[in-house]
This record gives structure tokens, C-alpha cells and sequence, in this order.
């Protein structure tokens, strides 16, 4: 779920099970599992336990596929639905900012190159050479995994390059089944074509005006 999945539980309300020993015990299984087998044989566990599930999950992150064989492990969807616009907690007020798919795909790419000009190389380089290895969590960012494929001569530049592009726009996919431009709750605002100057003052006008 992510960031989405984050601000929904707040806007929301949801509430949470606690964590039991079971389920923790089951974890540890997991990582164990991970560890001997490898992230390829828990993903394929679950592609036969769920497929639809697995096709929306980054099947190379290990902490997302973890919970998703939790889940399942408790009788529950790997992934989670979501009722259709629950009610949101008292006196928020949700400002969305879109733009058309594609060119939103262009403003990424674009931004990508200005990071690799901008020595984004140098910096994985960098991390590498104090000690960070790719199991960490902040080494399976996007960019920062296929970069150090890279370094590691696992892959070329231009996969590499190509991985960042295709991850990037699978949570843009991703993001935007969790924000619908459908969504009455959230106020939208397009950017692609739009002086900001003006959308702040509408976002402005929004926020001072609720009662």
C-alpha cells in the first residue's frame, strides 16, 4: 500500500488488530524462508495462493510479499479492499494534484535524467563503498537497486535506466488507485496546464472557507 495506503488509514480511521505471537512466529518462518530459498520461491507462493494479488505487488519486495504470505496465512486477501469512500475523519480537507498520464510519465523520465546528471551515480557509489548493502530497505528504493545492479556489472546502463523508468511508472499506477480522480472527497486541481499561483489560492480558499 505505501503512502496511499498510509494517509487513508489516517484520513479513514481504520482501526488495527494487534500483533500476536502467532503471527509473528510466522514471520520469522518467512524471513528464514527468505533467507534459505530466496525472494523468487516466496513470490511464486504466492502467485499460486493469489494471483490477482501478486499481479499488483512488487513480487521483488520482500517486506510487501512477506505480509501479503501473512495475510494469507490468516485467512484474509493478501491485498487488502477497500469500501468505496468511506467517510473521512472530521474537518479534512484533501487537495489532489493531477496531470495527464503520459505527460506525467514525460516529467518523471525528465526528472530522472536531471538526477543522473546531478551525480545520482556517484551517490549510490558512494553508499556502497561505506557498507550499504542492497538487502537494506533504503538500498530497495527506486533508482537505488537498479543503480547498484549496475556497479555491480549485473546489468547495463540501459536496462538499468529502462527498470528505474518502468518501477517509477508502476507506482504512479499504483498511486492512482489509491487517490480516483472519481473520488468526490478529494479536490482536484490539474497542473499540467494551470498557473499555480491560481490553484493556491483556490487551495486557499478551500481551507479558510470550511466551517
Amino acid at each position: 500500500g505505501g503512502t496511499g495506503q498510509y494517509i487513508w488509514s489516517l484520513l479513514e480511521d481504520w482501526q488495527f488488530a494487534s500483533e500476536t505471537s502467532d503471527s509473528k512466529n510466522f514471520r520469522q518462518v518467512l524471513e528464514g524462508r527468505l533467507e534459505s530459498e530466496g525472494l523468487l520461491s516466496l513470490g511464486k507462493e504466492l502467485t499460486c495462493k493469489d494471483p490477482e494479488s501478486a499481479s499488483i505487488i512488487d513480487l521483488k519486495n520482500p517486506r510487501r510479499v512477506i505480509r501479503a504470505l501473512e495475510r494469507l496465512e490468516h485467512g484474509l486477501r493478501a491485498v487488502n479492499p477497500r469500501p468505496k469512500q468511506p467517510p473521512i475523519v472530521k474537518n479534512a480537507l484533501i487537495v489532489g494534484l493531477f496531470m495527464p498520464r503520459q505527460c506525467l510519465y514525460t516529467v518523471v523520465d525528465n526528472r530522472l535524467t536531471r538526477m543522473v546528471a546531478g551525480g545520482f551515480v556517484s551517490e549510490v557509489n558512494k553508499l556502497i563503498d561505506i557498507g550499504y548493502e542492497p538487502v537494506l530497505k533504503s538500498m530497495n528504493g527506486i533508482g537505488y537497486r537498479e543503480i547498484f545492479e549496475y556497479l555491480s556489472y549485473r546489468c547495463t546502463w540501459g536496462h538499468a535506466i529502462d527498470s528505474v523508468k518502468s518501477r517509477t511508472h508502476r507506482l504512479i499506477r499504483s498511486q492512482s488507485n489509491w487517490f480516483k480522480s472519481g473520488d468526490n472527497r478529494i479536490n482536484w486541481f490539474d497542473v499540467s496546464d494551470t498557473d499555480m499561483s491560481k490553484i493556491v489560492d483556490k487551495v486557499s480558499g478551500l481551507f479558510y472557507g470550511r466551517s
